[in-house]
């Protein structure tokens, strides 16, 4: 789980926790990706959380502290950035496992923002359940036929489409 700016106190201790302790207990993991006009470098540290636990002590079964740093630099520009996010975590202090299940999770956050933009779901009111579950699959349903559509053109305009074209959903509905 991220702990974020907006979370002051765990935020606040999780990256006090790595200040001072950062050469001596962490443990590391590098990794470089290069992709998308950029380079990245990830480097992953990690740190078991039962020293801290007096602090943290409201998270159940928390294990490991986590910060990231990413170096990114843009091939066209030059330009350089650097990002540190801190997480906390129920698994072991394991860097490399780590470091994939939070690559991993930016899949699901892709998802989520694709769903925003191009269902507008943040902005639907569904106060009863099962019609909130039920239109939740319907779009993710939709979205995978959407995404398995080869032509151009983007995911909202695509969805549009379909909307405004008979002939294109049932092309989209493999009819």
């Amino acid at each position: 789980m991220a702990v974020k700016d907006n979370q002051p106190t765990p935020h606040a201790e999780v990256k006090e926790a790595f200040a001072g302790t950062i050469p001596k207990r962490s443990r590391t993991c590098r990794t470089e990706d290069n992709g998308h006009g950029r380079e990245e470098t990830r480097e992953v540290r990690v740190l078991p959380a039962e020293p801290f636990l007096t602090r943290m002590g409201l998270w159940a079964g928390l294990m490991t502290l986590v910060m990231v740093t990413r170096v990114s630099r843009c091939r066209s520009t030059g330009v350089t950035t650097e990002e540190v996010r801190y997480f906390i975590s129920s698994l072991k202090p394991d860097p490399h496992k780590l470091a994939r299940a939070i690559r991993s999770h930016w899949s699901i956050e892709s998802m989520h923002w694709i769903l925003d933009v191009v269902f507008r779901e943040d902005a639907r009111r569904l106060y009863d359940r099962t019609a909130a579950a039920n239109v939740a699959f319907m779009n993710r349903l939709a979205l995978s036929v959407l995404k398995g559509d080869s032509s151009k053109g983007s995911l909202k305009v695509k969805r549009k489409r379909a909307g405004w074209d008979v002939t294109f959903l049932a092309k989209l509905l493999g009819f």
